[in-house]
């Protein structure tokens, strides 16, 4: 008779090869902390229904890989509340923690008319779908944000050199142009006298002071005076009104380096 050759190592062999291959979770390789909070159960059955779930929640999270540790970014925490305390019907809240924030809910069970023993297996059963949902949370939260598109740096602008409004050229010109108003007040106060005749003197001539005329000289010189004051301020004022406008247009256009992810360049900001 030919030898018998048995199939199960063969069998054997190739379940190893495809577990091998299968991929693991996202968090597989990560510390994983447990929480068991038991705080809104009564009183006496607080501290020994926490000690009981968590040792068994321990052993199920180790049988599926997960490494426990004290302190650690990631947290399960497993809540248990009462839905109904008479009839021993409980609510199971798998939850996930990132240090002190919650990423959401994992899981959610009911466990009606549960005993401490159904009560601990009920949880044990839940923590496998739990962990899944827990892969989900942390795999979404590490995801890199999409690349923005480079922005203009905000940059501020230099202040500009300003050009005072009125100088030498000016204030002279405003010094001619206040003594021409005089001469002119001076001389419409004189023009309407017309000719004044005083007492004649030792040698018999009288003295004729003619205000018509002098008033005529007064205002005509005061007009040219202020005619010319006025040039001058205006010269003035126009010239460096022309100054400080052009100092804005430069101070407008300042270039400025960007630099972003993948762009390197340069920028001109400001008004035009």
């Amino acid at each position: 008779m030919g030898q018998h050759l048995s199939s199960r190592p063969i069998i054997a062999s190739l379940l190893t090869a495809c577990l091998l291959t299968l991929p693991t979770s996202a968090s597989a390789g990560e510390p994983l902390q447990l929480i068991v909070d038991t705080s809104k159960l009564a009183e006496a059955d607080r501290e020994s229904l926490r000690t009981t779930i968590a040792a068994s929640v321990s052993e199920t999270l180790t049988t599926e890989g997960r490494e426990l540790v004290d302190t650690a970014p990631t947290t399960l925490r497993v809540r248990i509340e009462y839905l109904d305390e008479e009839n021993l019907d409980y609510a199971i809240v798998y939850e996930v923690l990132e240090g002190s924030e919650s990423l959401g809910e994992a899981a959610s069970l009911t466990c009606t008319g549960c005993v401490e023993a159904k009560l601990v297996r009920t949880i044990d059963e839940g923590v496998p779908a739990a962990l899944v949902r827990v892969d989900e949370l942390m795999a979404t939260k590490v995801e890199a944000p999409a690349e923005q598109p480079p922005t203009e740096p905000i940059v501020d602008e230099p202040p500009a050199a300003r050009v005072a409004p009125i100088g030498a050229l000016g204030i002279v010109g405003s010094v001619i142009a206040a003594g021409g108003v005089a001469t002119l007040v001076v001389g419409g106060l004189e023009l309407p006298k017309g000719s004044e005749y005083g007492a004649p003197n030792d040698s018999g001539d009288v003295i004729v002071r003619e205000h018509g005329r002098t008033g005529q000289l007064l205002l005509a010189t005061g007009a040219g005076v202020l005619v010319v004051g006025v040039a001058m301020l205006a010269t003035d004022v126009a010239l460096r009104s022309k100054r400080n406008r052009a100092a804005k247009s430069r101070a407008a256009r300042v270039p400025t380096p960007m630099l972003a992810p993948g762009f390197v360049g340069m920028g001109l900001s400001g008004r035009f």
